[in-house]
C-alpha cells in the first residue's frame, strides 16, 4: 500500500465518528437484536425437536394399533372361517340326514324306480333284465310280473330285452324276452352259491351280479334292468308297510304253457303226478317228516305213477330226500347240466296231472301251468302274505290251485281223498 492510501484510511478512521455519531448504538441494536432471533431460533428447534419426538411416539402408536388391529382382524377372519367350516359341515349333516330320511320313504323310492325305468325305455341300447340269482317262488309271483308290467306301461320292445337267469328257466319268460343268458353258463355252482348263500336277497347291485353281467355283456353296451328296482318297490308290502295293492299295481301275471323238451317229456309216463320233497326251514330234516315223505310216496304209487323230481345238485340251503323204491315211482334225474336244471324239471311239472312236495317255489311253480299243488310244511315259519299274492296271482290267471297242509293233518287228508 502507498503512503498516500495509508495517509487516506488514517484520516477516515478519524473521520468516521464525526460522519456516524450513531454507529456504536446500531451495532448494540443489531447485536441485541441477533441475539433475541438466536433464542427465538433455539427455542424454536427445541420446540421442533419436541414435536418430532412426539411424532415419532404417536407413530409408533399408531404402528402399534396398526399390528393390534392386524392380528385382531386376522384372529376375526380366522374366527369367521372356523365357524363357516362349522356351518358348511351342519349344513351337509343336516342336508344328509333330511336325504336320507327322504331316501327311506316309499313314495322316494318308488319315485327313482319308475324313474329309472323312463330313462330306460329313452334307450337304444339292449336291456339286461336280471341277473337272477333268487328264490324260485319269488321269480315267479314277484319278479317276472313285474318284469311284464313295465314292459307293457313303458313300451320296452321285447327284441331288446335279454333276460338272465340261473337254471334255464326261459319257459317262464314267455313272450317277454327276445334272448335268454344262464348265469351258469358263466359261473360256476361253487361261486354262485358262495355269493348268494352271503347275500340272498338282491337289493343292492351286489359285486357277483355285476361279474355275471359283465360276463354276458362281453363288451357290448347294454342297459340293466336289476332286480333291485322290484325290492324297492315291493319292500312295503313284503315289510307289512304297505297293503296288496302296492304290488298288483306294477305286475302283471301271465299263464304259462306247457313245452316239449327233447329228451325229457319223451321219457315221462303217460299220466303222472310230479314230486319235488327237499328239507327246509319249514320241512326240517326230522325222523318224522322222513316218515311222512315215505308214507306219502308209497300212498301216491299205489294210484299213479310217480315221477320224482331230483335235480343232482345243490346251489342253495335245500337237501333232498332219500326215496323208497318202488316200480311206480321214477326217480327222473332231470338234471342237464347246471344252465338246464330249472328247464328239465319245469318240463316235467307242466305236463304232470298234479304236483305234490314241500312247500316253496316249485309248488308255486305248477299251478301257473294249472298243475293242482299239494304243499307240505310242519314248521309255519312261513310268510303267509306271499301265500296271499300267489294265491291272488293264480286266481287272475286261472291257474291251478296252491293248497298249503301242515303234515299234522295228514290222517284227515287221508280220510277226505281215500
Amino acid at each position: 500500500m502507498s503512503l498516500l492510501a495509508r495517509l487516506l484510511r488514517r484520516a477516515g478512521l478519524a473521520l468516521h465518528p464525526l460522519v456516524n455519531p450513531h454507529e456504536d448504538w446500531l451495532r448494540d441494536r443489531l447485536e441485541t437484536i441477533l441475539a433475541e432471533q438466536r433464542r427465538d431460533l433455539t427455542t424454536l428447534l427445541k420446540d421442533a425437536e419436541r414435536q418430532q419426538k412426539q411424532l415419532h411416539s404417536v407413530d409408533r402408536e399408531l404402528e402399534q394399533l396398526r399390528d393390534k388391529s392386524t392380528t385382531d382382524l386376522a384372529s376375526v377372519r380366522r374366527t369367521l372361517a372356523a365357524q363357516h367350516v362349522r356351518l358348511r359341515r351342519q349344513l351337509g349333516f343336516s342336508e344328509r340326514v333330511l336325504r336320507r330320511a327322504a331316501e327311506g320313504t316309499p313314495a322316494y323310492r318308488e319315485e327313482k324306480v319308475l324313474d329309472r325305468l323312463e330313462k330306460l325305455s329313452r334307450t337304444d341300447q339292449p336291456i339286461l333284465v336280471g341277473p337272477w340269482t333268487g328264490e324260485v317262488g319269488f321269480e315267479l309271483i314277484y319278479w317276472i310280473p313285474f318284469v311284464r308290467w313295465a314292459a307293457a306301461h313303458y313300451g320296452l320292445d321285447p327284441s331288446r330285452l335279454i333276460v338272465c337267469s340261473r337254471g334255464g328257466p326261459a319257459s317262464w319268460y314267455q313272450g317277454l324276452a327276445g334272448g335268454y343268458a344262464d348265469v351258469f353258463d358263466v359261473a360256476t355252482e361253487e361261486e354262485f352259491r358262495r355269493h348268494t348263500i352271503e347275500t340272498p336277497k338282491q337289493r343292492t347291485l351286489r359285486r357277483f351280479d355285476r361279474d355275471i353281467v359283465r360276463r354276458v355283456r362281453k363288451d357290448r353296451a347294454v342297459s340293466l334292468l336289476h332286480p333291485a328296482l322290484m325290492y324297492h318297490l315291493f319292500m312295503p308290502f313284503w315289510k307289512q308297510q304297505a297293503p296288496m295293492s302296492q304290488v298288483l299295481k306294477y305286475s302283471q301275471f301271465k299263464r304259462l304253457q306247457p313245452f316239449d323238451l327233447p329228451g325229457v317229456t319223451d321219457r315221462l309216463p303217460s299220466r303222472y303226478v310230479a314230486v319235488r320233497f327237499y328239507f327246509s326251514q319249514c320241512f326240517p330234516d326230522t325222523p318224522d317228516n322222513r316218515a311222512f315223505v315215505t308214507r306219502t310216496l308209497l300212498r301216491l304209487a299205489g294210484e299213479v305213477d310217480v315221477v320224482l323230481l331230483h335235480p343232482g345238485l345243490r346251489i342253495d340251503d335245500h337237501a333232498d330226500v332219500v326215496i323208497p323204491a318202488s316200480p311206480r315211482i321214477h326217480a327222473f334225474d332231470a338234471l342237464q347240466g347246471p344252465s338246464r336244471n330249472l328247464e328239465a324239471q319245469t318240463a316235467v311239472i307242466a305236463r304232470a296231472a298234479g304236483f305234490v312236495g314241500t312247500y316253496g317255489g316249485y309248488s308255486y311253480l305248477a299251478p301257473f301251468f294249472g298243475v293242482p299243488s299239494l304243499a307240505f310244511y310242519s314248521e309255519r315259519n312261513f310268510y303267509l302274505h306271499h301265500l296271499h299274492m300267489a294265491g291272488h296271482a293264480l286266481d287272475e290267471i286261472g291257474g291251478g290251485t296252491l293248497t298249503p297242509i301242515h303234515t299234522r293233518d295228514e290222517a284227515l287228508l287221508r280220510a277226505v281223498a281215500g
